[in-house]
């Protein structure tokens, strides 16, 4: 009995973690008016493609990022592709050259919220591309938040779906 209301208690948490999350993503990340954006416009001092710690709970990996700073910009941008590279961006973006960047300002080491990217009115990074893989990520974390909540109804209640769902065919 404490052992299954734990287990209740503990998918309910995570499942409300994610709904969170997927939450978080349709008010911060997606549909953004990028006039109401920050935004900056600068000289890089840095362009590179480094590695960062990915956040995970049961082990430590790493992903690449492409990493680039403004010389009269606090912000250290990383553009996150989720492993669909960056020899364009390593191609087009040089020490030297004036970027606009449109972004949500954060305190962190490296800023991941950049929502697009201009060299000479030619644009680099689109925000299409950036709500593309949000939206990718609130729709896994809506999946994950739903099973899982539902993973609890379940255990908390003894109920089987299997039986649950042949009772219901059985009934027509």
């Amino acid at each position: 009995m404490r052992k299954r209301i734990i287990t209740s208690i503990l998918l309910f948490f995570l499942g409300a973690i994610a709904l969170i999350r997927f939450g978080i993503s349709l008010k911060k990340d997606l549909n953004i008016n990028l006039v109401k954006a920050d935004q900056v416009v600068g000289v890089v001092g840095r362009a590179r493609t480094i590695e960062i710690q990915r956040a995970t709970l049961k082990y430590r990996s790493k992903k690449t990022v492409f990493n680039f700073q403004l010389q009269n910009c606090d912000q250290d941008f990383a553009i996150d592709r989720y492993g669909e590279g960056y020899i364009d961006l390593q191609t087009n973006i040089k020490i030297g050259d004036t970027l606009k960047v449109y972004y949500y300002a954060k305190q962190s080491d490296l800023n991941t919220r950049v929502y697009q990217v201009e060299k000479n009115a030619t644009i680099l990074e689109s925000y299409k591309q950036y709500e593309k893989r949000e939206s990718k990520m609130a729709g896994w974390c809506l999946l994950l938040g739903l099973v899982l909540t539902v993973a609890a109804f379940f255990q908390y209640f003894k109920l089987n779906p299997i039986k649950l769902l042949t009772s219901l065919v059985d009934k027509k």
